[in-house]
């Protein structure tokens, strides 16, 4: 890359980064307006319409070089600045709306209620890189070692949304999350050098990602005080995973084959859990057990035998009134057949394995997690205040 490229990318990406600081912070303003009106025509307060008006104006104006074009990140953005919008509007009405309406039901069951209809927008965003190297070198007779260098480049940008439903009740808990699928764009380069002749250039791809629908249920049931007993099941549609390009077509993302011949399957999982709590003065102590059925959407495309990992855990923590510290270790085990490829072979080529035979994959895993929580919140609430012009 020349220093003029590097110069128009660094450019490029100012003006991008000083484009999403703008109407993020034109959304905040937009919001702060829209609440503010919300809250005075609630309290019967006088709203300055014509400022109002003007000022969702010049948001249009100002952002209106990202929506004429209808680039995915245009409408990205635009979709981001009615969430926000919405969400300030929602924040006002419910302002306004808890000092005129009375519940029935006290503030722990009103919270309960809100708790249980979720959802969420996700943004996924990759950019990675890859290198490999193969060597052959012949154990008997004449002939030299060989060798093959692979380096590529990928790159994901994405958005699905999340939907679940919660209830919960003083003795068992019961829950449903539903993933729709990713959608993203898909970009990926990759360079070879080996031994001997001279590689063709492999073109580029430029196409699209689709990750599955994923469904998961679950319950919680609390036999005594102190004891806690779960079990959920979750399904992944792993078939539907692929990507999509003019040259390629719609691949699997496993195994590179369309989707009737793919050896990639769908998945059930299965995990199953136990909790006890020990109690202190001011400090609980979770002891924790867990097992877990994991089957695998890959598969080798030669010998499609189903690759099952089983998995045990135990854990445990500390937490007070201020920190929440747990632990867990896990190990997990699978054995299949499997085949594999020793030695140089040209990139793409379709090759049978040089040997099939029993792989056997063991895994320990030691996981953390630290929580600190604000006990005193006065320090916050004046922080706050001073931000959003509500004095000391």
């Amino acid at each position: 890359m020349n220093a003029a490229t590097t110069q128009r990318t660094g450019f490029h990406n100012a003006r991008e980064l000083t484009w999403t600081l703008a109407w993020l912070r034109l959304c905040a303003v937009a919001g702060q307006a829209l609440t503010v009106a919300v809250v005075a025509f609630g309290m019967q307060l006088p709203i300055p319409l014509p400022g109002l008006a003007l000022g969702i104006v010049g948001l249009v104006v100002l952002l209106w070089p990202r929506i004429k074009p209808g680039t995915h990140l245009g409408r990205l953005e635009m979709f981001g600045v009615g969430l926000l919008v919405l969400a300030a509007l929602g924040w006002a009405m419910g302002s306004v709306l808890a000092g005129r309406w009375t519940l029935s039901v006290d503030v722990f069951t009103a919270s309960a209620w809100q708790m249980t209809l979720g959802g969420s927008f996700n943004l996924w965003r990759g950019h990675w890189t890859q290198d490999g190297s193969v060597t052959e070198t012949p154990l008997a007779g004449p002939g030299l070692a060989e060798f093959l260098t692979s380096s590529g480049t990928n790159r994901v940008r994405g958005d699905n949304v999340s939907l679940g439903l919660m209830l919960t009740y003083p003795r068992w808990s019961v829950g449903l999350l539903h993933q729709l699928p990713v959608h993203a764009s898909f970009k990926s380069t990759a360079a070879f050098a080996r031994s001997g002749a001279a590689l063709p250039p492999v073109p580029a791809f430029d196409g699209t990602l689709r990750f599955p629908n994923a469904f998961g249920a679950g319950g919680a049931w609390r036999p005594a005080t102190r004891w806690t007993v779960a079990l959920d099941l979750s399904w992944d549609n792993w078939r539907d995973a692929a990507v999509k390009s003019p040259e390629t077509g719609e691949i699997n993302i496993f195994d590179d084959l369309p989707k009737n011949l793919t050896s990639t399957r769908d998945t059930l999982s299965v995990n199953a859990g136990a909790e006890h709590l020990f109690s202190g003065d001011g400090f609980v102590v979770p002891l924790r057990f867990g097992a877990a059925w994991e089957p695998q959407g890959a598969r080798s495309p030669f010998t499609r035998d189903p690759v099952n990992y089983v998995m045990l855990a135990a854990g445990t923590g500390y937490n007070t009134n201020s920190l929440k510290f747990d632990v867990a270790l896990q190990f997990r085990w699978a054995h299949f057949r499997d085949g594999a490829d020793f030695g140089v072979a040209e990139p793409g080529a379709v090759m049978l394995p040089s040997a099939v035979g029993e792989r056997v994959n063991r895994e320990w895993r030691v996981k953390m997690s630290l929580i600190l929580r604000m006990t005193d919140t006065d320090k916050l609430n004046r922080t706050v205040r001073r931000i959003f012009g509500g004095g000391s």
